[in-house]
């Protein structure tokens, strides 16, 4: 229980910072976070200290202000604080970076090329037709 009691502290501690820097502040819309702010003051860090122990009178006056889920409200002050936009900064005179150009989109890949029909292949050459029956061999002798 104590290590989640510093944590909190913790965590308010935190705000109480952001608060002294003047931002927590600025544009808070939440009536029950303006109720906490005016209920508990500037001091967020004592006041938590006191929810949590339950002992200060500031404790009375957070739960006066923040109604009875004092966790919850205080839980929304760190929030609105860790959300709060920040200030728009005047951008420097000048030209403006251009935005990045989108890539563009993949081309369709080319269709591997189809197969040329083959050419027909070449007829096989009949045998020689035979010939007439050879003649008849020579002889010695002339007729």
């Amino acid at each position: 229980m104590k290590m989640l009691s510093k944590l909190a502290i913790t965590a308010l501690a935190m705000t109480a910072m952001v608060i002294s820097m003047g931002t927590a502040t600025e544009g808070l819309q939440d009536k029950q976070l303006n109720q906490c702010f005016n209920s508990c003051g500037a001091d967020i860090v004592v006041c938590a200290q006191g929810c949590v122990n339950g002992t200060l009178s500031t404790a009375l006056q957070c739960v006066g202000g923040c109604g009875t889920d004092v966790l919850g409200c205080l839980s929304k002050c760190i929030q609105s604080n860790l959300q709060m936009p920040p200030k728009p900064k005047p951008s420097p005179p000048g030209p403006k970076p251009s935005p990045k150009p989108k890539p563009s989109p993949p081309k369709p890949k080319p269709s591997p090329p189809k197969p040329k029909p083959s050419p027909p292949s070449p007829k096989p050459k009949p045998p020689p037709s035979p010939k007439t029956a050879p003649p008849p061999p020579k002889t010695g002798y002339m007729p």
